[in-house]
């Protein structure tokens, strides 16, 4: 019994919550019976079958949408398939995150014309002394605008999407509603397929029937069947580069192919079909069709993407292009000339209102040997920022402890918190959040704790000031987009720990998943570490972190603290802060406590 694995405080609490959750659900709901109610009992304690079910009103909406309007009350809720993801779930799911990813690119690209123009630093500076400066600053200024207009536009979607979420979860309860966003009953038998493939398992001999090529896909390659594999599928879910392909990918796949991006003749056989859909990558899923022998099957090879989108206009200039959408939002990004003699940025200025080549403005390509390198190390540090930035950290024992910790204006700074089990690296972090928190938004990442548990909540009023807890977000994780979602809005993230962030992403790793993608930011990551003192999971030593902390654990917690092996912002070495007592402690020159232990770092799980 779960119940009975928990405090005696926790199981109230549960209790309680259990019971406010199925009093109301029979308030909305005479009808239900006590046996309705024992069956949500043991469903919201089943914390396993419950995960996904995250507010009350999301509980209540999944019993209105259980209990419709032919409901037999003589049966049971069958609550357990809230288990799993529902179709319009999926659906919902995959629209929310391609127009987020809509907003974030055109956001990214609005900074990154703006940086042209305030940042001297940027590759793509516009000097103002240059002879062109007015006219080209003019034609950022209407390109800024118009991402303006894009990001409103966006936004829009998202909350009109917002607002009628309801369409589509009570959709994915009820069959009537199930597959209403399909172009046809093939498609709507292929979303079917998919769905039973995500619950009950994909194995590799499971066969996909897409239905017939259809409008522009059969104008191209004819009226064909079309058949997928769960292996193909299966090695399409492996987390690489070319692969982050998740379920609601495949949701209206046929729907997707029928209208695609482009069709591409194939260098060996078949053809190679760009779709619309973009992957977690934010990149169009290329698909892989090939005829069987008979030449009237055509069976998909393979699903992914290409990290380089050059390489569809390399095909396109090597005359293997058989179809292309113009009218696409994401055709000029994916299939737009090769920028190699263009300028970077999404506005050509090398061309007049004429749309004629321009003679290279000096003050912007100049290659004369007399031009000053921007590339230099002496241009670099001759206009280096004046005032440099640093965290402002307001404890004085922590700030001493961690040393002056620059604010990067490229990449970010790494913090690793190593210990065994029962060492107080949470309670230490719960410390370090309370702490940036009083000048900054706080990410905070609870993979081990669950981030509305007693337990969570235990510490964030033992240690978490009110300024803190208004200024820190903990949001549940589950996903890369819901990571790179609490980033992008934070400018410390705490994540405990890095473990756990291994079982949602295999590959992830510290230094091209954190330190190196963002700018600006101050990551404080937990490891984990085994008996022996290395860092679990892991062979590989790698040095990426900033600072490498540990813990020392003792029989007394209350002389638990934690030591810098590494501090490349700090001069002081043998400083100990004490975890429970929350300061610094009296140091030797020399710690015989760090001298005893050398301790090889490790962020990669093999």
């Amino acid at each position: 019994d779960q119940l009975s694995d928990t405090p005696d405080k926790q199981n109230e609490t549960l209790i309680a919550k259990i019971a406010d959750w199925a009093g109301e659900a029979r308030r909305n709901n005479e009808k239900l019976t006590n046996a309705h109610e024992k069956e949500i009992f043991y469903f919201l304690q089943d914390r396993t079958a419950s995960e996904r079910i995250k507010t009350k009103a999301d509980f209540l909406q999944k019993i209105t949408a259980s209990t419709g309007l032919f409901f037999d009350y003589e049966t049971a809720l069958n609550l357990k398939k809230f288990k799993y993801e529902t179709q319009g779930e999926m659906v919902y799911n995959k629209e929310y995150f391609e127009l987020q990813k809509q907003v974030e690119t055109a956001i990214n690209n609005k900074q990154n014309l703006i940086d042209r123009i305030k940042n001297p630093q940027h590759k793509d500076f516009i000097n103002p002394t240059d002879k062109d400066y007015s006219s080209v600053i003019g034609a950022l200024e209407n390109a800024i605008q118009k991402y303006n207009t894009e990001i409103k536009t966006y936004q829009s979607k998202l909350i009109a999407l917002s607002r009628n979420k309801g369409k589509y979860t009570n959709a994915g309860s009820n069959q009537a509603g199930l597959f209403g966003t399909a172009e046809n009953k093939e498609t709507n038998a292929f979303n079917k397929q998919i769905i039973s493939a995500k619950r009950n398992g994909c194995k590799n001999e499971l066969k996909f029937n897409l239905g017939y090529s259809k409008g522009i896909l059969e104008s191209v390659i004819g009226k064909h069947k079309i058949t997928l594999t769960g292996s193909v599928i299966n090695k399409a879910m492996i987390k690489d580069k070319a692969h982050a392909l998740r379920w609601e990918h495949l949701i209206n796949l046929p729907d997707a192919l029928n209208k695609p991006l482009a069709i591409f003749k194939s260098i060996t056989t078949g053809f190679v079909v760009l779709t619309e859909i973009t992957d977690e990558l934010n990149k169009p899923l290329m698909v892989a069709l090939h005829f069987n022998k008979f030449f009237s099957v055509q069976d998909i090879r393979s699903i992914y993407s290409k990290t380089n989108d050059s390489t569809y206009k390399n095909w396109k200039e090597a005359g293997l292009l058989l179809y292309e959408n113009k009218k696409s939002k994401i055709f000029a990004r994916i299939l737009g000339l090769n920028p190699s003699s263009a300028n970077k940025s999404p506005l050509n200025l090398n061309k007049d209102n004429n749309n004629n080549t321009k003679k290279p403005n000096p003050g912007l390509n100049s290659s004369k040997p007399n031009e000053v390198n921007k590339n230099s190390l002496a241009y670099k540090m001759a206009n280096q920022p004046k005032n440099a930035n640093y965290f402002n950290i307001p404890d004085k024992n922590i700030s001493r402890f961690l040393g002056k910790i620059e604010k990067k204006t490229k990449e970010s700074v790494f913090i690793s918190l190593t210990g065994g089990q029962g060492s107080m690296k949470t309670r230490m972090a719960f410390q370090f959040m309370n702490v940036f928190a009083q000048n900054y938004k706080v990410g905070h990442v609870s993979i081990e704790e669950h981030p509305e548990s007693v337990l969570y909540f235990d510490k964030a009023k033992q240690y978490l000031n009110a300024k803190a807890q208004n200024n820190i977000s903990n949001p549940e994780i589950e996903n890369l987009s819901s990571l790179h979602k609490l980033i992008t809005e934070n400018d410390v993230i705490v994540i405990d720990s890095f473990t756990k962030l291994k079982e949602i992403e295999k590959s992830f790793e510290v230094d091209k998943d954190l330190r190196k993608k963002y700018d600006g930011k101050l990551f404080i990551v937990i490891f984990q570490q085994t008996t022996d003192g290395s860092m679990r999971g892991g062979s590989k030593s790698q040095f990426d972190a900033d600072i490498v902390l540990f813990t020392e654990k003792f029989d007394d917690y209350t002389k638990n603290y934690i030591y810098a092996d590494k501090n490349r912002y700090s001069r002081e070495s043998g400083l100990k802060f004490n975890i429970y007592k929350k300061q610094l402690e009296q140091s030797e020159s020399e710690s015989p406590a760090v001298q005893s232990k050398i301790k090889k770092l490790s962020f990669n799980v093999n």
